[in-house]
């Protein structure tokens, strides 16, 4: 879509406060029908062509304002003012021009997500999707004690962006730990915090065990149960050549980037031991018939390889049932303290809250603790009571 009239409003409302005799000097007098009013308020054309043509013609009065600030003649200030450099970015992010007409920058011709502006008003904030939920702005990760017998404080509260995956945090919290000299033993953590590299690296640099379900393998070999996923292939690190479950091994073997920075070796056999295997149907859909297969560097996938191995015991899933607690926390951070939406504008201050929040609820706890009230347990809802009942 044109970025369109909420930038281009905003931008025009800060001028007007700033440079309003300027503005109004030379800004067309058609601009007022199109920008007074707030987006909510104005009646879209219906018709796809005229919605285009109206994105278009917002797009042409965003580079004209854009233009007239950078003059020469215009008040230097202006262009100092952050709502224009916003702007600026946000029709860089989303336009292109081509023989002087804007169009919308493709998926291959526009900046990742994570660097792309969602509001003109909140420019740090960055869109995510999670599941079925999508928002727009930050996430917080709070970081909670466990022990049997006191009650479960947060002892720590990192802010990111939306975009940011759970697993980049995991340093900065281990940091965050480590300053405060309140690093644990274990650490349980959700699966989206848990990779290769961090099975592989956090006992080695802090001197924590992580407990935490590793994201399964995603291949359709992998979800179906059927055919050779990359744990039927043997891979000899030193002589880095890797060997398929028919006995061939690898024509080429490369070290690669994969678009979030993670290094990976990616292993590619022959089209001519491939396409006369009788297993080809179980191995690849691939129409080269030839077969890739991408590995972690050493220690990271064998630590991916042990934890997908070890998760699947019953032992290890009681002890990992531990960390059911902080979804009472999530929950508790939400419905008590409205801890999914912020009051504040900015990554800074949207962290102050989420440490205030953080700050009720462990006052609430240490409350019910020294009056002698008990955790509640898990709530079970009463159909599921049922299951098992004579």
């Amino acid at each position: 879509m044109i970025p369109g009239k909420v930038t281009l409003r905003a931008a025009l409302n800060h001028i007007a406060a700033v440079a309003p005799k300027w503005l109004r000097s030379w800004v067309p007098e058609v601009w007022f029908e199109r920008y007074s009013t707030r987006i909510e308020q104005t009646r879209l054309p219906k018709n796809k062509a005229e919605r285009l043509a109206w994105g278009h013609q917002v797009a042409r009065d965003g580079r004209q304002l854009l233009e007239a600030v950078y003059d020469t003649q215009a008040p230097p200030e202006l262009g100092n003012l952050p709502i224009i450099e916003t702007m600026r970015q946000i029709w860089l992010q989303k336009i292109a021009w081509i023989d002087d007409e804007p169009v919308v920058r493709d998926v291959d011709n526009a900046p990742p997500i994570a660097d792309k502006i969602e509001s003109p008003y909140e420019p740090e904030a960055r869109y995510a999707h999670k599941s079925e939920t999508i928002w727009r702005g930050y996430r917080g990760h709070f970081t909670e004690t466990c022990d049997d017998e006191r009650p479960h404080l947060i002892i720590n509260v990192v802010t990111s962006t939306a975009s940011e995956t759970d697993c980049v945090q995991i340093q900065p919290i281990h940091d965050d730990l480590k300053a405060k000299d309140l690093l644990p033993s274990v650490h349980y953590l959700d699966g989206g915090y848990v990779d290769g590299e961090i099975l592989a690296t956090v006992p080695i640099d802090y001197g924590v065990e992580i407990v935490g379900p590793a994201r399964p393998n995603v291949s359709h070999q992998a979800k179906t149960n059927q055919g050779y996923d990359a744990a039927h292939f043997q891979f000899d690190w030193e002589k880095r050549i890797a060997t398929c479950p028919e006995g061939n091994t690898t024509a080429y073997v490369s070290d690669l980037i994969d678009n979030w920075g993670n290094a990976y070796v990616q292993a590619r056999f022959s089209a001519r031991d491939c396409k006369p295997c009788p297993a080809l149907e179980l191995c690849t859909r691939s129409k080269k018939k030839r077969r890739y297969v991408s590995f972690r560097p050493q220690a990271a996938h064998k630590a991916l390889q042990y934890n997908r191995e070890q998760q699947q015991n019953p032992e290890w899933q009681e002890r990992y049932a531990k960390r059911a607690g902080v979804e009472g926390t999530v929950s508790q951070a939400v419905r008590r303290c409205g801890g999914r939406h912020s009051r504040y504008r900015g990554e800074a201050k949207t962290h102050l809250q989420q440490v205030l929040v953080a700050a009720a609820i462990d006052l609430i706890r240490v409350y019910e603790w020294l009056i002698g009230n008990e955790r509640a347990a898990t709530r079970v809802p009463h159909f599921a009571r049922l299951r098992g009942a004579a």
